[in-house]
């Protein structure tokens, strides 16, 4: 039942946030990414999501943007490299991250607007 999962979302992401703040200043073996909470956290929201029925044009775009981009970031990404490279430039990670994000979703909205029926109703 959705209520009864999202009442452990919420139960869960706030044991998750606890054992973060317990874990706040102490040095981890790891980079801290990896925290008991968030397995349980992770699995219920993918549940509460697979119970979610709501098809409108922004969850299509949103999906379909998404799919996109992420078939898309790793040549785009490599591209750039070669670009850099060639001509001697060093580029931070955080503008890499932008380029690439404002390229990817660039060029997927341009292929949908040219195959509409691919991202649904992106016009």
């Amino acid at each position: 039942d959705f209520r009864s999962n999202f009442i452990a979302v919420l139960f869960c992401y706030g044991l998750y946030l606890i054992e973060i703040g317990n874990l706040r200043g102490r040095r981890l073996a790891d980079d801290g990414s990896i925290f008991l909470m968030l397995i349980p956290t992770s699995f219920l929201l993918l549940l509460l999501s697979t119970q979610l029925k709501t098809k409108n044009k922004k969850t299509v775009i949103f999906r379909n943007l998404s799919t996109g981009m992420y078939l898309l970031h790793r040549q785009i990404l490599y591209i750039l490299t070669i670009i850099y490279k060639l001509s001697s430039v060093s580029i931070s990670y955080e503008l890499q991250f932008v380029l690439v994000t404002v390229f990817s979703m660039v060029i997927c909205i341009v292929a949908y607007r040219k195959v509409p029926h691919i991202a649904g109703v992106l016009r």
